[in-house]
Order: C-alpha cells, then sequence, then structure tokens
C-alpha cells in the first residue's frame, strides 16, 4: 500500500510500540496519505461522539441514584457494575460512584461502524501516542493530541500511572511532544509511582479501578480524589470501565431514561443472563446447532476483569466461529459466569461493512476489508465535546485492531 519514509519511520515506531517492527518495515501498513474527511463523515464522528458522551453521563447519574436507595426495581444494577470487584471493596467502590454522580471521563475513544453506530465505548481508550506518531509521520503540523492534553492541564503538572509497561514507548512518545509545547507530563511505573506526591494534580491515566481497589497505593489516590485534592481520568466509577451502559440503552427497565438519540448510539446490545436468550428468532443455547447466517451476533465479555477487559480478548462473532463445540463451549461460559458470579458478557449483532481502499477514496487498493473508525474525544469543562484525532483501521478479518495485518490511517477532522 505505501512505502514506509525514513524520516517518518522511527517516530511511528516508538509511538505504535510494534513488537512485530523488523528493520524498515513497521509491522503494519499506513494509508500513503492522510484523510481528509468529508462533512458528512465529520458530523457522524462528532454525532456519535456527542451522543456518547450523554450517555456515559446519564448512566453514571443513574447508578449514583440507584446507589442511594432510588430506582429500587433496578437494584440488580449493582451486582452487575461491581462484579469485578472484591466484596471488600465494594463499600468504598459505593462511596466513589455515589461521588461521581454528573460526571463524565474527561477522555474517550470509540470504536464507530461505518453506519455511525458504536460497537463500545473505551474510557480513556488507547491511541493518545499513536495518534501522535501518525501525525508526525504524515508530518501533520498542528498535533491534536498535544493540544487537547495542553488545553486540559494548563499550567499543571499530569501523571501517567504505567501500569501497563508494555505501553511505554508510546507514552514516553506522547509526554516528549507535550514536553516541547512546554506540557508537563509525567510516566511512572508502578514501583516509582507515590499517590501521595505533590508534584502533580491531574492524574490523566491509571489502572483499572478494580486493580486501584486492590492496591495500597490505589486506594490511597481515590481518598485523595474523594477528598478534592486531585483530579484524575477515568473517573473512579465502574461505568466507563464496562461494556453495560450500552445494554441499559435497550434494556425493558432502563431504555425509557435515554432518548431516542440516545439509542441511536448502538445496536440493540443485550445482557445474556441465560441459555433461553433470544438470538434472533432463536436461543443462544442452540447457537451451535444453527446455521452461520442465524447466528449473525456478537458474544463480549461486558465487565472489567484483569485481561479479559481489553485488547480484543473474550469478543467472539457466532457466525466467524468454525468449530459448533467452541459456540457451545463460549456460550456455557458467558451464562455460567452469570450465574455464578453476576460476570456479565452482552450480545451485539455482528455489523458488517467491508470497502476496498478505491472505494474509500484512501488509494487504488481493489482488496476488501472490514472498516473500523476510532475516534477520540475529549469533554470540555463547558461540556462541549472535542475531537482528539481519529484512526482508521482496515483489515481483511473481521476483529480489526493493532494486529501486524492491519492497515492504519490518520483522518483530518
Amino acid at each position: 500500500m505505501s512505502n514506509i519514509p525514513t524520516e517518518s519511520r522511527e517516530s511511528v515506531k516508538i509511538a505504535f510500540a510494534s513488537k512485530y517492527t523488523d528493520g524498515n518495515q513497521l509491522g503494519f501498513d499506513t494509508l500513503p496519505s492522510p484523510i481528509v474527511l468529508p462533512d458528512s463523515k465529520r458530523e457522524l464522528i462528532m454525532t456519535a461522539g456527542r451522543r456518547a458522551a450523554n450517555v456515559l453521563l446519564k448512566t453514571n447519574t443513574l447508578f449514583s441514584e440507584i446507589l442511594r436507595g432510588r430506582h429500587k426495581e433496578l437494584a440488580w444494577m449493582e451486582d452487575l457494575f461491581f462484579a469485578s470487584i472484591l466484596p471488600e471493596h465494594r463499600n468504598l467502590a459505593r462511596e466513589l460512584a455515589v461521588a461521581t454522580a454528573g460526571l463524565v471521563p474527561k477522555n474517550f475513544r470509540l470504536d464507530l461502524f461505518s453506519d455511525g453506530t458504536i460497537a463500545e465505548i473505551q474510557c480513556p481508550g488507547s491511541g493518545w501516542g499513536f495518534i501522535a506518531g501518525l501525525e508526525d509521520y504524515y508530518n501533520v503540523k498542528s498535533s491534536t493530541a498535544v493540544n487537547s492534553f495542553s488545553q486540559w492541564l494548563g499550567g499543571q503538572t499530569g501523571v501517567w500511572w504505567l501500569y501497563n509497561e508494555g505501553m511505554e514507548s508510546s507514552v514516553t512518545h506522547l509526554a516528549n511532544k507535550l514536553a516541547l509545547s512546554g506540557v508537563n507530563l509525567l510516566v511512572q511505573k508502578t514501583p516509582e509511582f507515590d499517590p501521595n506526591s505533590t508534584q502533580w494534580r491531574v492524574v490523566v491515566k491509571r489502572p483499572p479501578l478494580p486493580q486501584l481497589l486492590e492496591s495500597e497505593k490505589g486506594r490511597t489516590l481515590l481518598y485523595r480524589w474523594l477528598d478534592g485534592q486531585i483530579d484524575m481520568d477515568p473517573i473512579p466509577s465502574m461505568i466507563p470501565e464496562t461494556k453495560f451502559a450500552m445494554v441499559l440503552l435497550h434494556h425493558p427497565q432502563t431504555k425509557d431514561f435515554f432518548t431516542s438519540d440516545d439509542r441511536s448510539l448502538c445496536h440493540p446490545t443485550t445482557l445474556v443472563t441465560g441459555l433461553d436468550h433470544p438470538i434472533g428468532s432463536y436461543r443462544i443455547g442452540d447457537a451451535s446447532g444453527l446455521s452461520r447466517s442465524r447466528r449473525q451476533f456478537v458474544l463480549k465479555y461486558g465487565g472489567a476483569r484483569a485481561y479479559d477487559r481489553f485488547g480484543g480478548h473474550c469478543v467472539y462473532a457466532l457466525n466467524k466461529m468454525k468449530r459448533r463445540p467452541d459456540i457451545a463451549r463460549v456460550v456455557a461460559r458467558a451464562v455460567n459466569e452469570w450465574n455464578k458470579d453476576r460476570e456479565g458478557w452482552v450480545l451485539q449483532p455482528f455489523v458488517s461493512y467491508k470497502s476496498t481502499l478505491k472505494e474509500l477514496g484512501f488509494g487504488s487498493g481493489s482488496d476488501k476489508m472490514y472498516v473500523l473508525w476510532r475516534p477520540g474525544f475529549q469533554v470540555q469543562d463547558n461540556g462541549e465535546v472535542a475531537h482528539v484525532g481519529t484512526i482508521v483501521n482496515l483489515r481483511k478479518s473481521w476483529k480489526v485492531h493493532g494486529a501486524s495485518d492491519t492497515c492504519f490511517g490518520l483522518c483530518v477532522l
């Protein structure tokens, strides 16, 4: 598709932390130039961002009300959202959730289909360093990633708690770019991170909430947030850390808390609680015996359990699975985890959109590929939703992510 210019290669290689890199190769391909999106696509992306922020706000407020004793018919949501938290830490989790009423995460990213609906909301989502790397690669003069952090932090020092050291090169690349613009972002691994430090005021990235609650450092940090000493992103709530907000949009007990515009954010997403759960006109318990055309659904883990919550783990397109025993196994796992621990799995329609680079106006490629848009957003202090940057991913396999056979591009709004 495109050759990698020598002068840009190292920046992108560092930012993407590609473990497939060999010599002049990045381990993935890139589009030949940034994509200038038409007005219709820009509006589609921004509309999805505004809707997602609104859904996060409403869901977080609703959950806080439930924990304060309102909407008693929805008490089951506490088990759902807190399933990944150890019982001994749930009192603190409740206190935090109540305190986050009326708040939304500062940063989030969408996995967006070409029809304007989403597969999920990721808070804060990976990719800020990736966006900065692609901006370097394409020689984009004004960095939206840098500008968003600059506006957010102002003159304050931020800290990125680097609990996932596999992202070190990407995060450090971003911090170095920020430093050139006068923005001070510290990057600290867990052993060196001091939750009582007065060096910084804003935690721009932290471990997932269940992990924070399980560590002394994490609990110290959370109490400082409760006392108003620091800000952190995401807010310490399980709403942005799970996939269940999309379930509430369409659940018969909760859908009326949202508008029709809110519900249009995603295709009907349901919580799988038993083998009788409908899959089209059939039971999910019978999915292994159905033809592929009758199991056009994706079954995915929706909670915040370590490993299973990120990186495309525990995400299964039932229509793409070839071995029927594997289908039966994953369905049984989803139902058993709900019955045993209230760990939730969600079911979504399989959204298929394939196109060629030529059809998309990105080049002359004629291979049909799945397309996934990954826009990042930042919620401003006045509630407005600002665009941080959009990466488009194209891949022949349906699970479009940062694998070695993925093609990346940067979109300009």
